[in-house]
């Protein structure tokens, strides 16, 4: 560069000079040497040629050192810089032109290079038009061509080089490579377009806000606010859309979110939409800076349905937690995970206790694995499984269940838990077992009481004829020893179905208010004789016992017949123990003795230190002619009497024994009260037999007994008219000369019974008194008072002197 100076600086004085001495020489040669002009002219042509070629000289220099600048510029630039003339053809290119297209300069300087694409052209030839009319452009996006003919994205910039007419020659171009651009520009679009539409269709809520108002929300949120849009509420406070009584609150809150740069966890929150309904959402915030100012970026989800679920679910746990079903929920492979209340009340077992155990801590040896078989192979399949199991308590005692198990499944149909509820049936199954004793009872009291009645009617027949064939007898007479044993065997067969009927509740009663400890009291030195010396008979009466009303009879039969069946059980020497006692029972006392109700009750025991019974014999104890004695020693009915007589009455019995630990018979007659001063028992005042004459309309459905009647009571003096017809008595009554005195008549007859036909009767002849009589009567019939209360009744079979006496004792009332 220094070299360049100083040849400047020297041409530059060298043609100063020459110009200088070019004027001087003129001058000189003129003044001084006139003559020499040719010689002047030659020396003044070669200093012009020296001048000018110096001019020449330097002028090149200093282009050549332009153009070496310019290059350098070129060269250096990171843009693609090059020019071409209006044909195309390359003029100038540069290194970063070579770098973006792949031609070197020597390949595309002075050549017409295949730039522009094929579909390309058109656009070519409009920008042609354009530099044409001396338009200039500036960064526009163009599509070029590589060397290896790949394509490129680009931003093309150009100037016009005009000539000295100002005519376009050329254009200098620059082109940027921007294809990363514009990827990176596809790529941020997309993203946004995507981010967009992601929180566009979120199905939570989001906001945006500044200053407590709302900058932005998706349609989630404006549906949430039951806006139709979002711009319903941009712009719009956030508080309008809060509780009162929540600002304070949430103001405290975000203040707090923008202060400390920390999200705010997940709460739950109200809001209030734009109809003004109050909805429970949950909201997250967090920092977010927005268009330049401190802003916070909520999260809001409603949590109706999930709240509702929630409910549902907390009901759902009251049910099963709340519900008198034992339920158990497992895994799938029958581990304990939950159980309810109820199952610890029904099993015994805590939930602590059985919580990751297996069910099968309650299995018993009742239950055969048969059933645990068939239900594993039904649950596990997937179907529910139903069915009845006995399972062992904590206790160590067995109950019986109903169970149903479900399988429990998730959204991939895998079986996940199992699910059992259960129910005691226990006491329902004793409740059905005593149902079918209660009605086999039942039906075999109602074939004892038929079997009675007729039984009873051919009685009265064979004690009548046998008082009437004695009657005719002298003392001495043989027979009579004969007939007497047949009248003996007649009172004992009469004995009999007096417990038949007792067992069947068909016998007529006439119920009295009794002291409990008094009747049996009366009856101690009985039994005394009834269970020998060897066993000891003790008396616990108790204090200030309740009254109860029954028929004094049946408190000796159930004495009677419970002390007999207690010295047959001791065989020997032991100790028979009665006790009384007054009851108060609630429910819960009630539970473990089927059928027995609340209430206030006299309690009558019986208890020996006998063989015992064991559970099977229990069963049947109470079943007529049942008996575990030898045959000839007993009929099996000593029980079922006491049975039958405690149910007429309206009370309960039970059984309490075991094996070689005795037995003990409780008995629960229902209290009595009011006292009643007219229900007292009274002394009996009975006239002594003795004939009459008065006329008795005898009625008796019964041939054989009616005429046995007609006999006794002609014998007797009366006048008899009978019948074996209600209606034909009725007629009898309104035709008969005689005033009918005594109806006498069966209570249980097949056109009407006898209550009704003394009505009738009465219609008649209204003074006509009446005695009734029965081997046994309805149910209706022993509730009528005048019947059951009164002396006018006589069971059969009953003998010619009884009969006397109670007729004698009505006619001279």
């Amino acid at each position: 560069m220094r070299s360049h100076r100083i040849a400047t600086r020297a041409l530059i004085l060298y043609a100063l000079f020459g110009i200088v001495w070019i004027v001087a020489s003129d001058i000189a040669v003129d003044l001084l040497f006139p003559d020499a002009g040719i010689l002047i002219q030659t020396i003044k042509g070669l200093l012009f040629i020296g001048i000018t070629s110096g001019i020449v000289y330097w002028l090149a220099r200093r282009l050549d050192a332009s153009t070496t600048m310019q290059r350098a510029v070129l060269e250096a630039s990171p843009i693609a810089l090059f020019s071409i003339d209006l044909e195309g053809t390359v003029l100038t290119w540069n290194k970063k032109a070579e770098e973006l297209f792949g031609w070197t300069s020597d390949e595309a300087v002075d050549k017409r290079l295949p730039l522009v694409p094929d579909d390309k052209l058109e656009e070519f030839e409009t920008l042609k038009e354009k530099i044409a009319a001396h338009e200039t452009l500036s960064g526009i996006e163009v599509v070029r061509q590589r060397k290896d003919g790949s394509l490129f994205d680009g931003r093309l910039s150009y100037a016009l080089i005009s000539d000295e007419n100002d005519n376009v020659i050329a254009i200098m171009a620059s082109l940027e490579d921007i294809t990363a651009q514009k990827e990176a520009a596809a790529a941020l679009a997309d993203s946004e377009a995507r981010f967009r539409t992601l929180v566009e269709s979120a199905p939570d809520g989001i906001f945006i806000q500044v200053d407590h108002y709302f900058a932005y929300l998706n349609e989630t949120c404006a549906r949430l606010y039951s806006a139709r849009s979002s711009d319903e509420l941009l712009d719009t406070p956030l508080l309008d859309r809060i509780p009162p009584e929540d600002h304070d609150r949430i103001l405290r809150r975000m203040d707090r979110l923008l202060k400390d740069k920390e999200p705010i966890e997940p709460t739950e929150e109200t809001i209030i939409t734009l109809n003004g309904e109050r909805v429970p959402v949950e909201t997250t915030s967090v920092p977010f800076p927005y268009k330049g100012n401190d802003a916070a970026l909520s999260f809001i989800r409603d949590i109706r349905r999930r709240k509702r679920f929630a409910h549902e679910r907390e009901r759902l746990s009251q049910v099963i937690e709340q519900t008198s079903e034992a339920i158990v929920i497992t895994d799938k492979k029958g581990t304990i995970e939950h159980v309810n209340p109820a199952f610890e009340r029904t099993s015994g077992f805590d939930r602590d206790e059985v919580v990751g155990q297996n069910p099968r801590i309650q299995k018993s040896s009742h239950q055969d694995k048969a059933a645990y078989h068939d239900m594993w192979n039904t649950i596990s399949n997937g179907e529910i499984w139903r069915g009845r199991l006995v399972n062992q308590h904590r206790d160590g005692y067995t109950y019986t269940e109903d169970i149903s198990i479900t399988p429990i499944f998730d959204a991939e149909g895998n079986i996940v838990n199992y699910i059992a509820v259960k129910r005691d049936i226990t006491h329902e199954l004793n409740l059905e077992n005593q149902l079918h004793q209660a009605q086999k009872m039942e039906t075999v009291g109602r074939l004892a009481g038929g079997i009675a009645h007729d039984f009873n009617n051919m009685l009265s027949v064979i004690q009548g004829y046998t008082e009437l064939a004695l009657g005719n007898l002298k003392t001495d007479d043989p027979v009579r020893d004969d007939l007497g044993e047949v009248k003996a065997a007649a009172e004992r067969s009469a004995t009999l179905t007096r417990q038949l009927l007792g067992f069947a509740r068909q016998q007529i009663i006439r119920p009295e208010v009794v002291d409990l400890d008094e009747a049996v009291s009366n009856m101690l030195k009985m039994l005394d004789r009834l269970i020998g010396e060897d066993i000891t008979l003790t008396w616990k009466p108790a204090q200030n016992l309740w009254p109860v009303k029954v028929d004094p009879t049946q408190i000796d039969q159930i004495l009677a017949n419970l002390t007999v069946n207690a010295r047959d059980a001791i065989k020997g020497r032991g100790e028979l123990i009665i006790e009384t006692s007054n009851v108060t029972l609630d429910p819960k006392d009630c539970k473990d003795k089927p059928h027995l109700v609340p209430g206030d009750y006299i309690k009558l025991v019986v208890q020996d230190d006998g063989t015992g019974m064991d559970t099977a014999i229990q069963k049947q104890a109470f079943e007529p002619f049942f008996t575990t004695k030898s045959e000839g020693e007993g009929t099996g009915l000593g029980l079922s009497t006491v049975y039958g007589i405690v149910k007429q009455n309206n009370g309960f019995v039970y059984i309490d024994s075991e094996p070689g630990k005795g037995s003990t018979v409780e008995i629960f007659l229902p209290r009595h009260e009011p006292l009643d001063i007219h229900e007292a028992k009274g002394d009996k005042d009975v006239t002594d037999a003795q004939p009459g004459n008065e006329t008795i309309l005898l009625v008796e459905d019964e041939e054989s007994l009616l005429k046995l009647g007609q006999r006794v009571l002609k014998r007797l003096g009366y006048t008899v008219i009978a019948t074996t017809s209600p209606h034909e008595a009725i007629n009898l009554a309104e035709q008969s000369q005689n005033k009918i005195d005594l109806l006498l008549t069966d209570i249980v007859m097949p056109e009407m019974n006898g209550q009704e036909l003394w009505q009738q009767i009465k219609n008649v002849s209204p003074e006509t008194q009446a005695l009734f009589t029965s081997g046994y009567t309805s149910e209706a019939a022993l509730q009528d008072s005048i019947v059951v209360q009164n002396e006018s009744f006589i069971q059969k079979p009953y003998s010619a002197t009884s009969l006397s006496e109670k007729i004698r004792a009505i006619l001279d009332k």
